[in-house]
């Protein structure tokens, strides 16, 4: 399962949003990506972990992934809480438009390269050649 957080996309999302961060810490703004860049990786910093949870904690199972429907609630939420109630409650946050593309795309990103199976078979006993009267000896 430690594969999920190895993945390259999600590694690189991570690593640059972290950065972007530490430049905006310095004062630096480049505009177009202080106002998009985290709502794009938003989805997938997000649903990475959501999945790994899932994956080792819930289910049990390397196989499973989040359907298309559980990626689109994940993106709606994002955007109602982001861009609808948070500039509601504070002057800090404005609602745009093109935030909810990039949440969008960042939830496409994810469902497309990240959101899929560990492709770890389940082997049988049969088909690892091991009876079950060898097990006794």
């Amino acid at each position: 399962m430690k594969k999920l957080f190895l993945n390259p996309l999600f590694l690189t999302c991570a690593a640059l949003s972290g950065i972007n961060k530490l430049i905006e810490l310095s004062g630096y703004y480049i505009p177009i990506i202080h106002a998009y860049m985290d709502d794009f990786f938003c989805m997938i910093v997000i649903l990475t972990p959501a999945l790994f949870i899932q994956r080792k904690y819930v289910f049990n199972n390397e196989n499973y992934v989040f359907s298309k429907w559980h990626t689109i609630i994940a993106v709606v939420y994002c955007a109602v809480v982001f861009e609808l109630i948070l500039p509601l409650q504070s002057n800090q946050h404005t609602a745009d438009l093109f935030d909810f593309v990039a949440y969008s795309a960042g939830g496409i990103i994810f469902h497309l390269f990240i959101n899929k199976p560990q492709l770890i078979p389940k082997v049988s006993l049969a088909e690892r050649n091991i009876s079950s009267a060898s097990s006794l000896v």
